[in-house]
């Protein structure tokens, strides 16, 4: 197969975050050669990256119900998206 993209990379790419992770082994490290013990290293990745949603601390709660469900233990169950 004769394609002409080139997959090396270049000098021009953006830095961005990047982590190894296993969720067989449970765990993130940012250095591959040492296995980690947690996956605490993704999750503060996450929090140090991803920003939070934008809200307005005095409007009043709105929340959209996906799917209604049913437990004999707890009665009518009703889950949300944000």
């Amino acid at each position: 197969m004769n394609s002409s993209w080139n997959w090396a990379p270049t000098t021009s790419w953006p830095e961005f975050p990047y982590i190894f992770a296993t969720g067989r082994g449970g765990y993130a490290t940012h250095d591959p050669s040492q296995p980690g013990d947690s996956i605490h290293p993704l999750l503060d990745m996450v929090l140090e990256h991803v920003p939070g949603p934008e809200i307005d601390a005095e409007a009043p709660l709105q929340m959209l119900v996906t799917t209604l469900d049913w437990s004999d233990y707890v009665g009518r169950i009703a889950n949300r998206t944000n």
